[in-house]
Parts: C-alpha cells; structure tokens; sequence
C-alpha cells in the first residue's frame, strides 16, 4: 500500500489504493508493505530532532501516495516542535460558531483540567490554568516546581475553533512549546471525547465530524 500521515481525528483521504498512516498513540494493528514503511521511516529521520520522544504507528489505510508537501504537513502534526498541531479536528453542521467557543471554554475546559489533574498529580510539569486567548481559543499553560520551590512556567497549548464556510469549523489544538506537556495527550482525548458525546450527541452545536 502507499504511505500517508493522518492526525488522531481525521482519516486519510480516500482512495483506490490501499495506503497507511502515522498516527499518535501508537495503536495500529494492520502491516504495511515495505515501501510505506520505507518511505516512512526516510521522513521521520529526516526530522529526528523534532519527533524525538514521540511514539509513532503506521497502519494501512485506504488513500493514494502522498506527496512531499503532505508528508511535511502530516509528520508535524506529530511532531513534539513548538507549532505544531496535535489535533485538528473539523466539524460539520454548525449554526452558531461563538456557541461552540463558549462550551470550549466554561464547559469542557474547567472539566478536562479537573480530570488530567488526577493524571499528572504525581510529580513534574502539570497544566494548571485555562484561560481564554482572544476570540475563539483558550490556552492551556503548564508549570513546574523550581529549586526554591516557587512555581515555573512550562509550557502551553492553544485550543481554538476556526469557523469556516457553509457550517463548517475546526477544532485544532497547537502545542506552544517544544517542552514535553505531561498531560497534553489526555487533554486531547478528553476533547475528542467531550466534541462526540458532549457537543454533537448531546448539545447538538454540531451535526457530525467531517
């Protein structure tokens, strides 16, 4: 099969090949033929320094071969670089974007940093606070303990929602700092979670993911 990239909400464009994808977390069960896993290992070396500590998955997947240009885009979305997406996640059937920016905001938000707080109480950096980041975003910052036991900011995240046409936004997620966020993969999750059950099953702001 061909080779492509995907982010952990969309899937691979469709196709009448059998391709593959990179995806995080690891959790692929399917076998690529030789040249995908080629071709995939080629661009993950050549970005070794910015996919460092990341764990990737590559899974058959149906859609046509890449292109260089798409392989740069879909490799940073795993990427641990200060920039790059961790998740964009597009929506369909939205009538009133500033409604899904309000439930981002004082709904998932406060929950989704109550419940990664569970995860991350042990030791090390921890997101803290939310806060929102002009129209449309909040971000998330982390912070640590320093040697004189004072608090140290560690890192962030955005998380915004970009209305597009005809009904259509994005939810997407950016890392902020090339600093690993303990926590930052939960809180993804969380929201994937939270768009599903919450926002399209249960709040009807959006009619399906697209």
């Amino acid at each position: 099969g061909d080779a492509g990239a995907v982010d952990r909400a969309a899937p691979a464009a469709s196709g009448k090949k059998s391709g593959a994808a990179v995806a995080a977390p690891p959790g692929a069960s399917d076998v690529c033929v030789r040249e995908s896993l080629a071709d995939a290992l080629v661009n993950a070396l050549a970005r070794v320094e910015s996919l460092a500590g990341a764990e990737i998955a590559l899974s058959n997947v149906p859609g046509a071969p890449p292109l260089d240009a798409e392989w740069d885009a879909q490799f940073a979305r795993v990427s641990r670089s200060a920039g790059a997406d961790m998740l964009a996640m597009r929506l369909g059937g939205v009538d009133d974007p500033a409604a899904v920016e309000a439930w981002l905001a004082d709904e998932w938000l406060p929950r989704a940093l109550a419940d990664v707080a569970i995860v991350t109480l042990r030791r090390g950096a921890r997101p803290v606070r939310g806060r929102r980041a002009g129209p449309g975003a909040v971000r998330i910052a982390w912070e640590d303990v320093g040697n004189d036991m004072l608090p140290v900011a560690a890192g962030s995240m955005l998380v915004r929602v970009e209305a597009g046409e005809a009904g259509n936004c994005t939810v997407r997620v950016v890392r902020e700092s090339d600093r690993e966020l303990p926590g930052a993969d939960d809180l993804v999750t969380l929201l994937i979670e939270g768009i599903n059950a919450s926002l399209i099953a249960q709040r009807k702001l959006a009619t399906k993911a697209v």
